[in-house]
């Protein structure tokens, strides 16, 4: 679980505090990581750790008050025999994603990776092989960008015991400890997209040498994305189970939200997305200038359970046909419309209409678009006849498609934007 939901502002966008100058003055310095990033739009977050064990999500530690020395057993019983990272990216390219964010480690203090500095880890159970390794290889080999995921804080480690209140002061042994950790995986697994950190809000960046992290991380992995939860900026913004704001000039925007209302692994939660929410969340997120980073919480036997799997790609379905729409795409203007959105790219806008039903007719007279080369339904190429009025185009037609969809897509290529009349006036 990246964060409690009652800090998911703070966590998000620390209000009423300036971003630190040298973290702010970095964003802009590498432009490839940014331009991937954008490109991308769309991820899977990956939620797994021994708490899958218990069923009841990644804070069952914390909701249910295990001791730690009962919580560590988990690791004796933790063998996810019918893991395949093949059958995990290949779920991620079925659902038309574009990269992954694996946790490494969580608050719980278990790493799913082969390290040095803990025996509390994977190696050091039935299973006893590198997952993150063999996900960052498959992802590597298959095209999708891989990012890790990791916690600041920890609740079995002992040097940091003395750090679970808010503010308290945090040992150079465990800020050396997290530091170490976080060599290894910039060190180990080829190269990241992105390093996502959790959990920096209970202190402060200099308690967690937070510059001396960033300054790592950039030496290890220099086209690698740093998110804003070390307490310093980085390079974009992390919104939880909530739509990020709109970007400004410069600053990069990400929404993780779940598939279920959990992040781990959780046997009783059964309120999964449907493929046509998911696509609706996608599209309102990259309408706003963002990226969606969307949760699945694979089970103790170490498969995506499966009704995720089929609705990421029953999603996946509509991307292989409207993802022109989404990736690298962006904000155009927002549409006046209930349940229309637009993205843009290039000279192109994209118009996204809600569960438009085929054959029913639509009547927008004001997009903001002035004018337009061709007009067209994505999905068909079917080219639409528009007229004009005062406020430029106006669409008006009927939906051709033969079958429902969770969002029709309308293209407008050679756009150029409209420029309000300062009059509104009408004619003696």
């Amino acid at each position: 679980m990246p964060g409690l939901v009652g800090c998911k502002q703070s966590a998000a966008y620390p209000s009423g505090k300036s971003e630190p100058e040298q973290a702010t003055a970095e964003v802009s310095e590498n432009s490839k990581r940014g331009q991937r990033f954008e490109r991308a739009r769309y991820g899977m977050f990956i939620s797994y750790s021994v708490y899958s064990i218990l069923g009841e999500g990644s804070w069952a530690i914390y909701y249910n008050q295990i001791p730690v020395h009962k919580y560590k057993r988990l690791a004796d019983r933790f063998n996810p025999k019918q893991f395949s990272a093949r059958e995990w990216v290949q779920i991620v390219k079925d659902a038309g994603q574009r990269y992954v964010t694996l946790i490494a480690r969580h608050r719980d203090g278990f790493s799913m990776y082969n390290t040095k500095l803990s025996d509390f880890s994977i190696m050091h159970t039935p299973f006893g092989r590198d997952l993150c390794k063999e996900v960052a290889d498959e992802c590597h080999q298959q095209g999708v960008t891989f990012n890790f995921y990791y916690q600041l804080r920890d609740w079995t480690n002992p040097s940091y015991r003395q750090s679970f209140k808010r503010g308290s002061p945090v040992s150079q042994e465990y800020v050396d400890f997290v530091h170490g950790q976080v060599r290894e995986l910039c060190s180990n697994y080829g190269p990241l997209g992105a390093l996502w950190f959790d959990g920096g809000g209970d202190h402060t960046p200099e308690q967690w040498q937070a510059g001396k992290l960033l300054a790592m991380i950039r030496k290890l992995q220099p086209d690698a994305l740093v998110n804003d939860r070390t307490g310093l900026a980085g390079d974009f913004s992390t919104a939880e189970e909530a739509f990020g704001r709109p970007s400004k000039p410069g600053r990069r925007w990400e929404s993780c939200m779940t598939m279920n209302d959990h992040w781990g692994y959780d046997s009783s939660a059964q309120r999964y997305k449907s493929p046509g929410q998911i696509v609706q969340l996608l599209v309102r997120t990259v309408a706003a200038g963002g990226n969606l980073l969307l949760n699945v919480g694979p089970e103790a036997s170490g498969i995506i359970n499966p009704a995720s799997a089929a609705n990421l790609r029953g999603a996946g379905d509509w991307l292989k046909l409207n993802g022109e729409s989404i990736y690298g795409a962006g904000r155009f203007n927002s549409i006046y419309y209930d349940n229309v959105y637009a993205t843009a790219k290039e000279d192109k806008v994209y118009i996204h209409i809600f569960d438009w039903q085929p054959g029913s007719l639509c009547d927008f007279p004001y997009l903001g678009i002035e004018k337009a080369e061709r007009v067209y339904f994505l999905e068909s190429g079917k080219p639409i006849a528009l007229s004009r009025t005062p406020m430029g185009l106006r669409l008006r037609t009927r939906n051709t498609h033969p079958r429902p969809s969770p969002d029709t897509v309308i293209a407008f290529e050679g756009v150029t934007r409209l420029k309000l009349p300062e009059v509104f006036s009408v004619p003696l």
